[in-house]
């Protein structure tokens, strides 16, 4: 079959399985992977770049959206979103260890597993610089699965545990009129109604930013990547919605378009090669490699959550949000938008994401560096 017919159908039945209620849970969107998964193993393919230009698009609606906002909720929580990520992080760092003094596993594997359950590629990439192997790569693909599908759980299933008023908790991530530091566009003119040329601009520009390298101690390179990159650029345009008297913000209805096509893009391409000899990775390697997956995800995830709205007092849509941003996780707050009805939670993702993406740079090199001096 043609490539891009695979596409259209995995998409397509994605959407489908995904509207069906199983047991008060929907998975929405991000039953796509679920659907690549079986796809791939059975040797579907995709076009090329399909995933890179989901992501982007996905990621770049992200910030734009997010930047309208995104100054008002820095100036209350900066701090707290600064250690809720490293929270995050450092925890995953600490279980890494874990696994890896308890059970004996190649270091390539540990490095996978953590990649994986944080469904970081930006980890997974600094690992492989490190001199990670194939193992890393297999680690990265068995957790990954677990990575996305418990944390788009997580973000459904605890407002249902919790009871919450959807209404009320929605209300208390709204800002204060005039709160949000953005410019106001009244007089400016507009000659990109749809917003089409912004959008695109703001994608090849945060490409162009991810893809700078800077050097680090031991040979390493540190980049902001496909993700962080068109992230930072769209906070920047959706917070300033202006340049000079010309109004460059875009509606957010086109923003919701482009944000859900890029998700589902996303994630078939993520499905096709997760399902890829994936029974033969797991009769090789046997659970042990899901079970440490699962365990790091749940326990990251379920911590910072109680973090976020325990000790900081954030609200539970708002905490969530925080959490998917700790996690890097695109596909969950993809989730938390469709089940919360609201794009007010993607400032907390926003804020967050960078930070934990910047810190999982850094904490495959932390990890060789404390196994190497440890034994």
């Amino acid at each position: 079959m043609n490539p891009l017919a695979y596409l259209f159908l995995i998409i397509g039945l994605g959407y489908l399985i995904g509207s069906i209620d199983i047991f008060g849970i929907k998975f929405g969107n991000s039953a796509i992977i679920l659907v690549g998964i079986v796809f791939g193993h059975f040797g579907a393919q995709i076009p090329d770049m399909v995933g890179t230009l989901g992501l982007v698009m996905f990621i770049g609606a992200v910030g734009l959206k997010a930047g309208k906002n995104i100054l008002y909720f820095l100036k209350t929580n900066g701090l707290s979103f600064l250690l809720i990520a490293l929270f995050v992080i450092s925890l995953s760092g600490i279980l890494s260890l874990l696994f890896y003094y308890m059970t004996g596993i190649d270091k390539d594997l540990v490095m996978g597993i953590l990649s994986g359950a944080m469904t970081s590629t930006t980890a997974l990439a600094t690992a492989q610089e490190a001199g990670a192997g194939q193992l890393a790569v297999i680690g990265y693909g068995i957790t990954y699965i677990f990575g996305v599908v418990g944390i788009v759980s997580l973000v459904q299933v605890m407002p249902k545990l919790m009871g919450v008023n959807q209404e009320e908790e929605i209300d208390k991530l709204r800002p204060p009129k005039n709160s949000t530091g953005a410019p106001s566009l009244a007089g400016f003119k507009q000659i990109d109604k749809n917003g089409l040329f912004v959008f695109f601009t703001t994608l090849l520009l945060g490409m162009i930013l991810g893809s700078l390298e800077v050097p680090l101690p031991g040979g390493s390179q540190f980049s902001l990547g496909n993700s962080g990159g068109p992230l930072i650029v769209g906070l920047l345009a959706g917070h300033f919605k202006r340049i000079g008297q010309i109004n460059i913000e875009i509606p957010n209805d086109i923003l919701n378009v482009f944000s859900s096509l890029g998700i589902s893009l996303f994630l078939s391409d993520s499905g096709i090669n997760a399902g890829q000899g994936i029974v033969d990775i797991l009769g090789d390697y046997g659970l042990q490699i899901f079970i440490m997956g699962m365990i790091m995800t749940l326990v990251t995830s379920l911590l910072g959550f109680a973090l976020a709205y325990l000790i900081f007092k954030l609200p539970v849509y708002g905490a969530l949000g925080t959490t998917t941003g700790a996690m890097t996780s695109a596909p969950s707050l993809g989730a938390l938008m469709e089940s919360s009805q609201t794009d007010l939670v993607v400032p907390f993702y926003a804020a967050c994401q960078p930070i934990a993406t910047i810190l999982l740079v850094f904490l495959p090199q932390v990890l060789n560096l404390i196994i190497a001096a440890v034994g």
